[in-house]
């Protein structure tokens, strides 16, 4: 079998070679009104050609907004590591709709199991968040951190529905802080709008891309279509790609590592 190496960049015509686009969702089954739910299949980086590399699922729910401006965003994500790892988290966030769908509190959980039991009860924690004008403060296992922030701040799960929003309105480059998984706190971002590509590798569409590059943080490419739809994110070591079938396909591979 050919190897893909480690360095090899992962770009959306790596996907193409691969056959990942197939399970797209159709502009039929498209819903753009909350609620609504997205589903992502997370893509390695690096593996062998002929051979599914399937990292992870990313599940999130988009509830209506109420008249205060803020909507309730649920979101799981599961990733696979060394030793077949399985690390979760799941959360429960208040955002505000605005351009960068800033939040306000939060629940997180976080565990790692293999073969659905958990491996160290030690790992396992329980956050909770919240955000007051510029005070960020955070509750991890009793353990409290506060700090200022930046009036821009995002989480990396909110900017999937504020980039929804923002597409054909966002003109210049946005500064921001990011709060990576609720938990790492990146200040010293940027955002910025590409310009329309013709993308050969897409049904020959123009798309739209969104770069967030930044202080310790790798760089993530977003595209998107004319319908709004975050069709993929990208960064140096694996993909998030809008899937139909993510979670029928995440469990054969889940059922498919358990027996090794």
């Amino acid at each position: 079998m050919d190897r893909i190496p480690v360095s090899t960049p992962l770009t959306p015509q790596r996907l193409v070679e691969i056959n990942a686009w197939k399970t797209l969702p159709t502009l039929d089954d498209w819903d753009s009104e909350p609620p609504y739910e997205r589903i992502y299949t997370a893509y390695l980086q690096h593996g062998y050609v002929n051979q599914e590399r399937i990292g992870g699922m990313l599940w999130y729910k988009r509830h209506a907004t109420d008249s205060q401006g803020h909507f309730k965003l649920e979101v799981v994500e599961s990733r696979f590591g060394i030793a077949n790892n399985e690390h979760t988290l799941k959360a429960d966030m208040i955002l505000q709709e605005d351009t960068l769908s800033r939040p306000i509190s939060w629940e997180l959980s976080s565990e790692f199991s293999v073969k659905g039991e958990i491996i160290d009860e030690r790992l396992r924690y329980l956050e909770s968040g919240q955000l007051k004008g510029d005070q960020l403060k955070i509750n991890t296992k009793g353990v409290i951190m506060q700090r200022k922030v930046g009036k821009s701040l995002a989480t990396n799960w909110g900017l999937f529905d504020a980039l929804a929003r923002m597409q054909g309105k966002l003109q210049a480059p946005i500064e921001l802080d990011l709060l990576q998984d609720l938990s790492l706190y990146k200040p010293d971002q940027t955002l910025r709008l590409r310009k329309k590509r013709h993308q050969s590798w897409f049904e020959n569409q123009d798309l739209h891309c969104f770069s967030l590059l930044g202080a310790g943080n790798l760089p993530w490419e977003y595209w998107l279509d004319d319908q709004g739809r975050v069709l993929c994110a990208i960064n140096s070591f694996n993909i998030w790609l809008l899937d139909a079938e993510a979670p029928q396909r995440f469990a054969a591979f889940k059922e498919q590592i358990s027996r090794r």
